[in-house]
């Protein structure tokens, strides 16, 4: 200042909600889009079935996308912060959603089943053409491990794995900031 005083400025950044994907709209997809909405996520939801994935189901959804399968993931647009969660639950299905959203290269990307149907899926993959490093985020089998056993549970194991991982890039950027 002109006057010789001093001037403090706060700045607060304020990011866009971060959007998760969530493919599948059946008993696990249900308690975790509820609990992503109270915890500030905007959220998509993708299904094959109408009945399912709608407006009086998951009210909390910006966008809901429904129609042939293989044509209504080609319509999800996926960036470079979303997360995509893949809990539809049918193999094929799992697979082919993994298969397309993979490419598109997600911040996060978990799939729901047991280590046995993940190893069968990423032994796909792989043989199209997939490479470890596309692989890298891919969590699965999907949420941490706290015992999980209802859909609510599950839901609340895959945020936390969710809000784990995001924490994990917040300290390395803040940890490596300190040093240079």
């Amino acid at each position: 200042l002109i006057c010789g005083g001093e001037l403090t400025i706060f700045i607060d950044v304020i990011e866009p909600k971060q959007r998760l994907i969530i493919i599948g709209a059946g008993h696990v997809a249900w308690p975790l889009a509820r609990l992503a909405d109270i915890m500030g996520f905007s959220l998509t939801v993708v299904d094959d079935n109408e009945e399912l994935a709608n407006k009086e189901r998951y009210p909390m959804a910006e966008k809901i996308i429904t129609g042939n399968f293989i044509e209504i993931l080609d319509k999800v647009e996926v960036g470079p912060r979303d997360l995509v969660v893949i809990v539809h639950g049918e193999p094929e299905h799992d697979y082919m959603a993994l298969e397309k959203i993979i490419k598109r290269k997600p911040a996060y990307i978990g799939l729901l089943g047991s280590r046995a149907k993940v190893a069968t899926l990423v032994k796909r993959l792989k043989a199209t053409g997939i490479s470890d490093e596309d692989l890298e985020t891919l969590h699965a089998p999907l949420g941490l491990d706290i015992g999980a056993q209802t859909p609510e549970e599950i839901g609340i194991s895959i945020l936390a794995e969710i809000i784990s991982e995001k924490r994990k890039r917040t300290r390395k950027v803040h940890t490596s900031s300190l040093f240079t």
